[in-house]
């Protein structure tokens, strides 16, 4: 192989991401699937790139996705929702489970409410107009993931508004 020969490593176990694009000019597995059944490792020349733009491995892992039934590369027709998503190169969609990623709201709901379990103790300093402010938005945060359906990620929740003097 020369110096412009790439390894390119796919995650099967993700449906077909691929995680890794390297110069094949080391020590590399070989082509094939791991023994572990993980990974999928493939080589491939530069100038069989699917576009130009391929040169660029973070352009190609973001845009391209290998179709483990077709097994061939397939340009993604929009961006990856969430880390649990998987590109159908048939209906050009993404899927996910969304109990994954209700559990990663769950988790950034648990850090908003840690932040402000302080205001609830009897001995802060809080007006009582403040404390019923930081009630009200904890109610809020504990109830985001009713009638939540199915968000892509953390960041297409609506989050309650943060009290000011939370801030």
């Amino acid at each position: 192989m020369t110096d412009y020969d790439r390894v390119l490593t796919i995650d099967i176990l993700n449906g077909g991401k691929i995680i890794g694009i390297g110069i094949a000019t080391g020590v590399y597995a070989d082509a094939g699937v791991s023994e572990d059944g993980k990974y999928l490792t493939l080589y491939m020349l530069e100038h069989n790139f699917p576009e130009e733009a391929c040169k660029d491995s973070g352009y190609f892992i973001t845009n391209y996705w290998y179709d483990l039934e077709k097994l061939e590369l397939v340009k993604v027709k929009s961006e990856r929702p969430n880390d649990y998503a998987i590109y159908s190169s048939e209906t050009e969609t993404w899927s996910w489970d969304a109990a994954l990623v209700l559990a990663d709201i769950r988790r950034e709901r648990a850090g908003k409410l840690m932040m402000c379990d302080w205001t609830q103790l009897a001995d802060t300093n809080l007006t009582d107009v403040q404390k019923a402010e930081a009630a009200e938005y904890r109610t809020k945060l504990r109830d985001i993931t009713k009638d939540i359906g199915n968000p892509a990620n953390v960041d297409a929740v609506s989050w309650p508004t943060v009290p000011d003097f939370l801030k």
